[in-house]
């Protein structure tokens, strides 16, 4: 399948699913235990910068 025929499919499809409310997308990620273990490292990262930087 040529790319000049998926981009225009892959447009709409990528339109609807951001714009969904409630956005199911998201929704399914968040609840994907590997991505929520990776969050927590993020946001406890960033509070260790944050809180570092302060002092």
């Amino acid at each position: 399948v040529p790319l000049a025929t998926l981009l225009p499919l892959v447009a709409r499809q990528v339109h609807l699913i951001i714009n969904g409310v409630p956005n199911e997308y998201v929704e399914s990620l968040s609840m994907v235990e590997e991505l929520q273990a990776f969050s927590a490292i993020v946001y406890s990262s960033f509070s260790e910068d944050l809180i570092g930087n302060i002092n």
